[in-house]
């Protein structure tokens, strides 16, 4: 609930107002920063301070290089279950219906991640 919440809260970002003090209601103690990827794209990530005192910017950065390295990995593997079903002739009904699982799996196993090792919530 609180993600579909803050996805929403987040889509109508665009209105022009700043969402950050409703993130804070959700998630206090965070500090909503900002990280370029490697293409280039922004991210924006809820973050805690480090244990060691690091910012949450440092931590948003290590947070997102993690993401990117983990999205990398579930991208071969997609590809790859696409690529078997396709050579075993399996319906692609059965593939997009194993993918969606595979792809909600993953993001929902990405965010206890992130959260537990760096303190980030992905935002977007």
């Amino acid at each position: 609930m609180l993600a579909a919440l803050t996805g929403a809260m987040l889509t109508i970002a665009g209105v022009g107002f700043d969402l950050t003090p409703f993130l804070r209601v959700f998630y206090p103690g965070r500090e909503v920063v900002s990280v370029t990827a490697s293409d280039g794209s922004s991210f924006a990530y809820a973050c805690k301070p480090g244990p060691a005192g690091e910012t949450p910017q440092a931590q948003a950065e290590r947070a997102h290089e993690a993401f990117e390295e983990n999205l990398e990995g579930f991208a071969d593997a997609f590809v790859g279950k696409m690529m078997t079903d396709i050579e075993e002739d399996t319906p692609a009904l059965a593939t997009g219906l194993a993918l969606q699982r595979d792809a909600e799996s993953w993001a929902r196993a990405s965010a206890v991640r992130l959260e537990r090792e760096f303190g980030c919530i992905h935002l977007g």
